[in-house]
């Protein structure tokens, strides 16, 4: 459980909540995540680090409702979430080993061998391809 902020800045004003990362990820993606989960305090904020709350007026007038799992829900779809460098690093990893996965299964030499995933890893960092 890897807690991190989710932001949203409407009409000059920010609001911020603390997530659940893999929570906050389905319910953005409609994988069909629990917003209950998902949000780690009872607080819509200004600013999460020093603990400044939104007021109630604030909420109503840019989100229309005051309701406290409303307001996280369209946070979470509508803003940007803080992804921590380790979970990009893993998510950057899985894509080049499906990259490097599939040319190991769809990739033939003029020699007609197959390429060897060590081979093909090393010709992409060789290359210096982004993923």
């Amino acid at each position: 459980m890897t807690q991190t902020t989710a932001k949203l800045s409407k009409q000059g004003k920010h609001f911020e909540i603390l997530v659940d990362l893999d929570e906050a990820l389905k319910i953005r993606r409609g994988q069909g995540g629990n917003i209950n989960v998902a949000v780690v305090t009872n607080t819509i904020f200004y600013n999460v680090k020093a603990g400044d709350v939104a007021s109630t007026e604030d909420l109503m007038k840019n989100f229309g409702t005051s309701e406290y799992l409303v307001v996280a829900e369209r946070i979470i779809k509508a803003g940007e979430i803080n992804m921590p460098v380790e979970y990009v690093r893993k998510e950057h990893d899985q894509k080049f080993k499906q990259v490097v996965d599939f040319l190991t299964k769809n990739a033939v030499s003029p020699e007609g061998r197959v390429y060897t995933p060590d081979r093909i890893m090393k010709a992409l960092e060789e290359a210096r391809v982004n993923v």
